[in-house]
């Protein structure tokens, strides 16, 4: 019984597996046009840029970070260093993945690959820790992964494309260092119940470095699970009096490790540009209604109940934790970006549908037609893989210049990283200028809606450089303010003659068949 259950299981990742990935295969071998290298993006695309530029941060051995997506400095009032320890995830990939000798984002993809079958694994290490019963941890496994949203079935329409984690593919192989902040957070807490019944000091060590290491690479996630830990540990502590001592120890020794790290973070993004700004830009968006918010989730929310009185009467911190994480976040989901200062999406980053699916594995794996649950499910699932298999396999049919990079492009940036000096302003058009702090070590005037500092006047005066019979001497005023030193023409601008560009004084300094760089003279 036990291989056939864990050959099931190995069966369920492989398929999730191959069919996550299919789109990204099919985009490198059969979308890729001729002459252009595939960029591997995916999700967000700006975002998507913003990452690897980290991750060339790290290439290049800078392991603090700044944005490049503007040209400010940054520095503080008083002088000192205008750049931070955040986001530390992607800089340790980017060094790790140049002295693999890969491309970053090759690097990238490897990093969501691994830590999305790290997860994969974790969730099922986790229902092995909580359920008993083979066809509970089947069921709960095959729920927490596969189960979509709610969505049109005449013809099959996905229902929240723009939300990628409730999309069973996509959030499977979803942003790496999410991924590994939830993998981490699910190990913190499944070490910390093994602390409380074995108290090994060697245990309680290993739970303290998974909460520490989520909190380095994504300090808003693991702000949230603290909140379930604390919860978890309330109800833990109500239905087992004799181990609210050993709760209250362990959870100062996790809030030592954590908390000081997470308080540091507060206050940079409070107080320090650019951070300040991004933090600014993401607390309030919302995306989706209280109403399309249960749909989404709806399918695994109402097969959750079924588990729920088991759970309740479960006395373990593990069973605590998986209640918290399943309730908690639907409390305090409406307010997040009003009363509550974060955004909306941290809501779908907590990958509610794991805790939701053991819950109703619990109680649905139960009953004696356990295949009869198991069958419905894979039937109600099918008619939306379908369709978000023939979604994203279109997603990217068309070469957009993002995705799929022109090799003269890629020539020009790899000038700019070797002839210019660091953090040199380039102005570039809207999609070259994303992605050229991904491949060069320079900051550009306007390269992302949310993260260039006062991006949409920026993007006023580059879409002005670029414009046609512009004024010189304003483009003047604008090119000295920003300190900007080169400027890029590819396809996607204008050539130069029409421009205003044309009256000021530049020198070309590269050039291949597609784009021209010309240094801003003084």
């Amino acid at each position: 019984m036990v291989k056939k259950q864990t050959n099931f299981i190995l069966f369920l990742i492989f398929l999730i597996t191959f069919l996550g990935l299919l789109p990204l295969f099919v985009d490198l071998f059969f979308h890729r046009p001729p002459g252009t290298v595939y960029s591997f993006a995916h999700n967000y695309m700006l975002d998507y840029y913003q990452y690897l530029s980290w991750m060339k941060d790290g290439a290049d051995g800078k392991f603090l970070i700044t944005s490049r997506y503007s040209p400010e400095n940054f520095s503080p009032p008083g002088g000192g260093q205008a750049r931070h320890p955040v986001y530390l995830f992607y800089p340790l990939l980017g060094f790790v993945t140049s002295r693999l000798g890969l491309s970053l984002p090759l690097g990238y993809t490897f990093a969501r690959i691994f830590w999305s079958l790290a997860r994969i694994l974790i969730v099922y290490l986790l229902i092995t820790e909580i359920l008993e019963k083979p066809s509970q941890r089947i069921l709960a496994f095959f729920l927490a992964t596969f189960l979509p949203p709610f969505y049109q079935l005449f013809p099959p329409k996905l229902a929240f494309p723009t939300v990628s984690s409730l999309d069973p593919l996509m959030r499977t192989f979803f942003i790496p260092h999410d991924l590994a902040t939830i993998s981490l957070l699910m190990l913190a807490a499944i070490y910390f119940n093994r602390w409380l019944k074995n108290p090994s000091l060697k245990i309680l060590v290993l739970s303290c470095l998974f909460l520490l290491l989520a909190t380095i690479f994504n300090p808003a996630i693991t702000s949230l699970f603290l909140l379930l830990f604390a919860a978890a540990g309330l109800l833990a502590s109500i239905s087992q009096p004799k181990v609210f001592l050993r709760l209250v120890f362990g959870g100062l020794v996790l809030g030592i490790f954590c908390l000081p790290l997470i308080f540091y973070y507060q206050r940079l993004f409070a107080t320090t540009l650019p951070f300040s700004w991004m933090y600014q830009q993401q607390k309030v968006v919302q995306i989706l209604s209280p109403k399309n918010l249960f749909l989404a989730y709806s399918p695994a929310l109402l097969l959750a109940i079924f588990g729920l009185a088991g759970f309740f009467r479960k006395k373990e911190f593990l069973a605590k934790f998986i209640l918290s994480w399943a309730v908690v976040p639907f409390l305090f989901g409406p307010f997040l970006g009003k009363a509550i200062p974060l955004s909306q999406e941290r809501l779908f980053e907590l990958y509610l549908f794991v805790p939701l699916g053991i819950l109703a594995g619990q109680g649905l794996g139960k009953i004696k037609k356990v295949a009869f649950v198991f069958g419905a499910a894979a039937f109600f699932s099918l008619p939306y893989f379908f369709a978000s298999l023939k979604w994203q396999i279109g997603m990217f049919a068309t070469p957009y210049i993002n995705i799929y990079i022109r090799q003269p492009l890629l020539e020009a940036f790899a000038w700019l990283d070797k002839n210019t000096p660091p953090e040199s302003v380039v102005v570039a058009p809207y999609f070259t200028a994303n992605m050229l702090p991904a491949f060069a070590h320079n900051k550009v005037v306007f390269g992302h809606d949310f993260v260039t500092f006062q991006a949409a006047e920026k993007l006023k005066e580059v879409n002005f450089i670029y414009g046609e019979g512009t004024d010189p001497q304003k483009i003047k005023e604008i090119l000295g303010r920003w300190g900007v030193k080169y400027i890029l023409f590819t396809p996607e601008s204008p050539p130069l003659e029409k421009t205003g560009l044309a009256k000021i004084n530049l020198k070309l300094v590269f050039k291949n068949s597609e784009n021209q760089i010309y240094e801003v003279i003084p």
